[in-house]
């Protein structure tokens, strides 16, 4: 038997889930929802980090492999405290939104920056060759009506009915 939890996180900073580069591409785009595995990944850490004064990379393996077993994460998606964006193809093509469904484009606009930096050849003080790029990330921040609001994301958490991590219970 499983315990369903919803969990909303406050973006602290602004968060890159990546893709590799399109080829040829200066841009390395984000995802705009945290995959399950990578909330696996960070109560992984968190976890092993509470429970073990000084972690060895093999503590991190054997939690991590506990938490998989007792632990499941649904993707995580932006949410205004209004509306869960998640993606969904509808008759006038990709909207973002559960009961305010906006384009792409407004989606992009609201939630998602970007930020371009290059090498600098210090010899010259000019950019060094193919060296120019650009990251996408989802904002931690997001204006409305004139308002700067903080970017949250949601999902749910599954845990096992008697999970023990650490030969301990999870409550």
């Amino acid at each position: 038997m499983w315990k369903e939890i919803n969990v909303v996180f406050k973006l602290k900073s602004p968060l890159h889930i990546g893709y590799l580069p399109f080829r040829g591409s200066v841009v390395s785009p984000t995802r705009y929802y945290v995959p399950g595995r990578n909330l696996w990944g960070a109560v992984t850490k968190r976890t092993t980090e509470n429970l073990l004064e000084n972690p060895a990379a093999n503590d991190y393996k054997n939690i991590g492999k506990e938490i998989m077993e007792n632990f499941m994460f649904s993707y995580f998606y932006i949410y205004d405290e209004k509306t869960i964006y998640f993606p969904q193809y509808t008759n006038e093509g990709l909207k973002y939104g559960y009961n305010k469904k906006i384009t792409r484009s407004e989606f992009e606009h609201k939630f998602i920056g970007s930020q371009i930096s290059t090498a600098i050849d210090l010899d010259s003080l000019t950019a060094k060759d193919e060296s120019l790029h650009e990251i996408e990330f989802i904002s931690n921040k997001f204006q409305e009506s004139g308002n700067l609001k903080d970017v949250k994301i949601t999902g749910w958490i599954w845990i096992k009915e008697d999970a023990k991590i650490n030969n301990r219970e999870v409550d």
